[in-house]
């Protein structure tokens, strides 16, 4: 891939009169929005990012100055998004094959997206290609540079979405992890929002987990019904645990244990590379620890051992006892000598956490799970460390 084949068009010339703030310059996490949008391109490898200003753009120069992106002025910015999109086109450079289109109040697009994005255009060149997340459409699309003329002469009416609709042809939708390519921040609750997003930023929900597993990893629908049962198991148990004044984060565990076997048959670190490099490192962390961590007993039960236990209390498309999953095991590999030794001492760091966790419940495990397992709808916070990361 050349990422100086491509270039990025942040738009930043409206007057943000539905949020009573200006939103370029919002501040979050120490960047404000349109430094945000800039760093998203740049990690990507883009050098060519030009941003367009209208509304207040003498208060942003300085800014975009500093960031060393090219300012292009719309003086027409009252005309709508498309007037932006125009005069961005018209200082793209002659070498551009493709270019992303932002909006300034979509903050929270994933730096994988655009990588991926790139790396699907490098495959279908010529294509327009949409970021969809469980089927719906969202920001930033990557439109080749053959269709300015198309953009320059389209009508103000329906803005862009109007243009590529009529090139609808030559769309290509690609599934991403990414909930946020369809959020924008327009209102004051949507800000608070944002701020939430932002805190949850490396940790995926449960939609996004479905989908970097099924889209992204093509795993068969037999995995992905285990992975959700061990989810299930391990919501309940880190509920549990919490109920018994333990602090635990359930997104985290929720995340864990969907993607604990995203590199499935590979070598243990693989799947927790794999999850770094997607900017999920607390995940990733859980990951790795879930094969190579040792057992604490005077450390804090973690967010990795709830993982581990409930992946080893199911087995195929059920829930068994940790006494049944071992006697499985040992069949499965009663031949192997060097799989039933290695298999040995992973059962038994399994029966020191079951036995740890079990003393902090004050009751077995699968009394708890008999209980009963949380629907998937539960709520995603259940300690008093669920808001951190």
């Amino acid at each position: 891939m050349k990422p100086d084949r491509y270039a990025a068009i942040i738009l930043a010339a409206g007057r943000s009169s539905r949020l009573g703030w200006f939103k370029p310059l919002v501040s979050l996490g120490g960047e404000t929005l349109v430094e945000r949008a800039v760093s998203l391109f740049r990690a990507a490898g883009l050098s060519e990012i030009l941003v367009v200003v209208g509304h207040r753009g003498r208060e942003l120069r300085p800014v975009l100055r500093k960031a060393g992106v090219r300012i292009i002025e719309n003086a027409g910015f009252q005309e709508g998004m498309l007037s932006s999109v125009s005069a961005g086109v018209r200082g793209l450079g002659s070498a551009t094959a493709a270019f992303f289109v932002l909006p300034v109040d979509v903050p929270l697009v994933r730096n994988w997206t655009v990588r991926r994005l790139l790396a699907v255009h490098e495959e279908r060149p010529g294509s327009i290609v949409h970021p969809c997340f469980c089927g719906r459409r969202g920001h930033p699309p990557l439109i080749p540079s053959d269709l300015v003329d198309a953009i320059l002469g389209g009508p103000a009416a329906g803005g862009l979405r109007a243009v590529l609709v009529r090139h609808e042809e030559r769309a290509v939708g690609v599934e991403v992890p990414d909930r946020n390519i369809l959020f924008d921040v327009n209102s004051p609750a949507q800000c608070e929002e944002l701020v939430h997003r932002f805190r949850r930023y490396a940790i995926p929900t449960r939609d996004e987990c479905e989908v970097l597993l099924t889209s992204a990893y093509g795993v068969s629908e037999k995995a992905m019904s285990r992975s959700r049962l061990v989810e299930r198991a391990a919501r309940t148990l880190g509920q549990a645990l919490c109920q018994a004044g333990e602090r635990l984060d359930a997104g985290l565990i929720s995340a864990g244990a969907m993607l604990h076997d995203i590199a499935r048959g590979r070598q243990n670190d693989i799947g927790a590379r794999i999850l770094d490099e997607m900017g999920f490192s607390p995940v990733a962390g859980v990951v790795a620890a879930h094969t190579d961590m040792g057992v604490e007993e005077s450390a804090p039960i973690s967010e990795w051992e709830v993982v581990y236990i409930a992946n080893k209390l199911v087995e195929g498309d059920r829930r068994v006892s940790l006494d049944r999953r071992s006697r499985s095991e040992t069949e499965r590999f009663a031949e192997d000598a060097d799989a039933l030794r290695d298999g040995g001492m992973g059962w038994q760091k399994a029966v020191a956490v079951k036995d740890r966790l079990e003393r902090r419940l004050g009751r077995s495990l699968d009394a708890v799970l008999q209980e009963g397992e949380l629907p998937d709808d539960a709520a995603s916070i259940m300690g008093p460390r669920g808001s951190d990361i």
